[in-house]
């Protein structure tokens, strides 16, 4: 940025710093009013990570599953396994019934369902009878005979008993209530409070479950969001300390820090931005990557002050040029988050949206505390200089003669490097699961694994099956299908499954019609007998018929209840499902893409929360693609703008992108997937990277500017931008490496990913960038002229001994 352009930002910074100067009291009113104006807006701040709110408005995939909610209310079920004695008897079923009694009292609890009072379909001579398995009246023989029983049971085994009988569950269906999660804290622990008294607790209870898993994020996230926030902020004072040897620095930037995220939170709670599973990452971000700005105007500050500069004329200089720099290299990196602007996942959106105002908004208080903190009557008490800033200077000189002189071997090597990664990148794939959320060692996930081990059922598919007329589900043809669609998928499937629908319970009422004889147990040919047999279904028991079915038989869902694995696997499972649907219902007539006049078609949708998730993992894929093409183009556009040549910012804007190749490359030699988290790497680390390559390559351009060869600009370069960015750096990879102690397993390699990515982004900034400007030379450093005197002045080594 040269020329007019140059000399138009400097005026206005110019402009800035004379009104402050001028005005100091009304300008920390001003700043003041900012914060308490958005500290009053943190109370709208809400909290939900429901997978619902992952969606845009008027997603076909969230539609669907809000006309599921309408109809079936809920699919949200929470699941307590228990550890049965050898032989049921009598205390046992009084134990189980007493404690489905506390658990209906629990609020948002819709029905509680276990092998006590599960519904039991049986012919005695005339008469059909409807009734709960168990009674009150049963004796311990009767027990142990309903025992063996509903082992055996079709619909009992493997959904409220294992087959070995060894453990029975209890399911807990529960209220949805949109966009909110604070509701399900208490509900787990109501649920968690009964299974830890007695009677329950004598059985070894574990619970899981959709509502767990909700309640268990918001709790650990609230929790570690504020500790690790909290020693992300201790860690860059200190480190503020550490670089100026000042109480007077590490002030500023906690005054700086703290304003950010205020006004940065409010502005998130105004816009309606709920707090996310992602959120946790962008106090650090504005903490670590906003606080740049700071470290470079202090430390060109102090280099010019230790140059013999008065503090007045080293703030001036600071405050307009390295001032205009910040703020480009803010516009930049506030670009590439933008990117996120394409995703079609909500939290991605919102916090990429958040991170980039949030990094506007900490530069804009910089720029008005800077001056502040730094006027003629305070500047003193920033001490920086002498023999510990020299010698700093001289350690980064030195690596700047080394690159000069073997730069050829060093770009050599890296391009090997990057040649070698590309073969990661085409391993690289796209993997989630929400329990992976958590850290194997963590309570919730020894919970699940100890329960779909053996009870496979924590999870749950559903499948929708609309007719175009009333009374379609009843069709003999459709309800076949649908027994062999599940049949089908329990064949196929890699993973466990257990179903259950209306085909299920037309096969009971047709075998109790026919005496309890087995080999009725199957779908009649007959509709009049299927009429005849779902009306005593829904006379007898309306609470199920109404989870099943709609009244007009024109809808009917089936269920199908899964472990709790990753997107990967549940996509192998669908693969099945499509192939079943395709085999019983498309190939057959019986289903199309559209409702048709037949009353025998149906279309079949697929949701459920499951099926939500798996589209998420399925959006990420597209995210990555289009973040990190939008962040590339935004980034390289504004470079080729800031160096007024289209070589020089295309050739950086490449040199970035493969610092982000290098490590996707990585990930995918590890088989470290894309998930929420880690799919946000490459557009926030480009806008990270790229801030440092404009300040070396403009640092390089301005020593040129005023004569200096190409070699002496680089060596300058390293002696004052150097500094700032070896600062900032460190500061960045030690800011989001505090997520390594976070109990949230994806923010942790979230945390270690961008630190490694940072890492090598300075390795590379101090080696490749000035071997491309060497390379290269004149052909995208090309001498201005300028008509500023205010010019960076090279620094001066102290002799050697």
């Amino acid at each position: 940025m040269n020329g007019k352009n140059t000399r138009l930002t400097h005026s206005i910074l110019g402009f800035i710093l004379s009104y402050i100067n001028r005005h100091k009291i009304a300008t920390i009113c001003l700043l003041l009013a900012c914060v308490v104006l958005a500290g009053s807006q943190l109370t709208k701040l809400t909290f939900d990570n429901t997978p619902d709110r992952f969606f845009m408005a008027g997603d076909p995939h969230l539609q669907n599953y809000e006309n599921f909610k309408d109809q079936y209310q809920s699919d949200e079920f929470s699941l307590i396994l228990l550890t049965a004695p050898k032989v049921w008897n009598k205390a046992f079923i009084d134990d189980l019934q007493q404690a489905i009694t506390a658990l209906e009292n629990i609020e948002h609890v819709i029905k509680v369902s276990s092998i006590t009072n599960a519904r039991n379909i049986e012919g005695r001579g005339d008469e059909i009878l409807i009734d709960d398995l168990f009674s009150a009246d049963n004796s311990d023989e009767e027990i142990a005979k309903l025992q063996k029983k509903a082992i055996a049971h079709p619909h009992y085994s493997n959904l409220y008993v294992t087959k070995n009988g060894k453990y029975v569950a209890i399911v807990i269906e529960t209220a949805i209530i949109r966009n909110q999660v604070d509701y399900k804290i208490s509900l787990v622990n109501s649920m968690r409070q009964v299974i830890s008294s007695a009677p329950l607790v004598a059985y070894a209870p574990r619970i899981v479950g959709a509502p767990v898993l909700d309640s268990d994020v918001r709790t650990i996230v609230q929790t570690e969001s504020v500790t690790l926030s909290i020693l992300c902020f201790a860690l860059i004072v200190l480190g503020f300390w550490k670089v100026f040897r000042s109480m007077y620095a590490m002030i500023m930037a906690v005054t700086i820090i703290s304003s950010s995220l205020i006004i940065t939170f409010g502005a998130m709670a105004s816009l309606g931005y709920a707090y996310t599973v992602l959120t946790p990452i962008v106090p650090t971000f504005i903490m670590s990557v906003g606080i740049g700005s700071l470290m470079f105007l202090l430390t060109s500050f102090c280099y010019q002050r230790n140059q013999g500069l008065s503090g007045e004329k080293a703030l001036s200089i600071t405050f307009t040029q390295v001032g205009a720099t910040c703020c480009i290299t803010v516009l930049t990196t506030s670009s590439a988050l933008f990117a996120f602007s394409a995703s079609d996942i909500v939290p991605v959106f919102e916090v990429g949206l958040t991170m980039g105002m949030g990094l506007v908004i900490t530069f804009l208080i910089t720029l008005f505390w800077f001056p502040i903190f730094l006027s003629p009557a305070s500047h003193h008490r920033l001490k920086l200089g002498g023999v510990a800033l020299t010698h700093r200077v001289s350690v980064l000189m030195r690596i700047g003669e080394w690159v000069i002189v073997r730069y050829r071997i060093i770009m050599l090597s890296f391009l090997s490097i990057c040649a070698v990664a590309t073969i990661g990148l085409s391993q690289l794939k796209t993997d989630y699961q929400y329990l992976g959320i958590f850290k194997s060692s963590t309570q919730i996930h020894k919970d699940y694994t100890y329960v779909d081990n053996r009870l496979p059922t924590s999870a749950s598919i559903e499948l929708i099956f609309q007719g175009s007329e009333d009374n379609s589900i009843k069709s003999p043809s459709v309800l076949n299908a649908m027994d062999a669609l599940a049949q089908f998928i329990s064949s196929q499937s890699e993973l466990p499954v257990k179903i259950y629908s209306l085909a299920d319970v037309v096969k009971e009422l047709n075998q109790a019609f026919h005496n309890n004889n087995e080999d009725y147990y199957a779908i009649p040919n007959d509709p009049a007998l299927i009429a005849q047999e779902l009306f005593l279904f829904e006379s007898s028991d309306q609470s199920e018929f109404s989870q099943l079915t709609d009244w007009n038989y024109q809808q009917t869902r089936m269920i199908i209840r899964v472990p709790n694995v990753s997107d990967s696997q549940y996509q192998a499972l669908f693969e099945v499902i499509n192939l079943g649907i395709h085999m019983h219902f498309t190939s057959t007539g019986l289903a199309d893409n559209a409702l048709a006049s037949d009353p025998s078609r149906v279309t079949i949708i697929q949701t459920g929360l499951v099926q939500l998730w798996v589209t998420i993992g399925n959006y990420l894929i597209e995210s990555q693609v289009s973040s990190v093409l939008l962040a590339f183009a935004a980034v390289t556009l504004a470079m080729m703008v800031i160096f007024k040549s289209m070589i020089t910012g295309f050739v950086f804007g490449l040199l970035n992108l493969s610092v982000i190749i290098i490590v996707l490359g990585l990930m995918g030699s590890l088989d470290i997937y894309l998930d929420p988290y880690t799919v946000l790497i490459a557009g926030i680390a480009l806008g990270i990277l790229d801030d440092d390559t404009i300040h070396f390559v403009k640092s390089v351009q301005d020593s040129v500017n005023i004569g200096s060869s190409i070699e002496d600009a680089i060596r300058q370069t390293y002696a004052q931008a150097g500094q700032a960015i070896f600062y900032t750096t460190a500061i960045l990879v030690v800011s989001f490496g505090v997520n390594l102690f976070s109990s949230i397993a994806s923010l942790t390699k979230f945390g270690l990913l961008v630190s490694l990515t940072l890492l090598l982004g300075l390795i590379v900034e101090f080696l490749i960038t000035p071997g491309i400007i060497l390379l290269l030379g004149h052909r995208i450093i090309k001498p201005h002229n300028t008509e500023s005197s205010e010019q960076y002045t090279p620094p001066q080594l102290a002799p050697k001994a």
